[in-house]
């Protein structure tokens, strides 16, 4: 079992950009999830470039689609999460994923145990399909 989560985090990591520490979490919580007999979520964003970033925020800003149709989201931030990197290689902190509401509130309640960790369904301007973390000697590129 243990050869088959470190398979999924590090191939988590790679395929979304991900920070190992966040890939790790995403799958050990998904894993817990499906053990209680609920359906994981599922990744639908994870690094992005700050071309990526500006690109999803002028979309907004012109009323544009930026996630799939009906996926609830907010105007993309200019000091993200979602651009973070290590070494200059993609660590993102930040990821946006959907499921259920019951999996999104419960999955954000095993999230917030670790030191750092949000989950943006409590944000003042909620955004239910994005979590992050914070972490040392990782760089944020902001985008304004």
């Amino acid at each position: 079992m243990i050869p088959q989560l470190l398979l999924q985090i590090s191939k988590i990591a790679l395929q979304w950009g991900l920070h190992p520490e966040i890939a790790a979490r995403f799958v050990v919580i998904n894993k817990i999830l499906s053990l209680w007999g609920l359906t994981p979520l599922v990744l639908v964003s994870g690094y992005r470039d700050a071309e990526k970033q500006r690109m999803l925020r002028e979309n907004w800003d012109a009323g544009r689609e930026v996630y799939p149709v009906g996926m609830p989201v907010v105007r993309p931030a200019c000091d993200s999460n979602h651009t973070v990197t290590m070494g200059g290689l993609p660590a993102s902190l930040a990821f946006d994923a959907t499921g259920s509401p019951q999996t999104k509130e419960l999955f954000a309640r095993l999230w917030t145990i670790f030191n750092g960790a949000k989950w943006g369904g409590w944000f003042a301007n909620p955004d239910p399909n994005h979590y992050h973390a914070s972490m040392m000697f990782t760089q944020r590129n902001p985008i304004c």
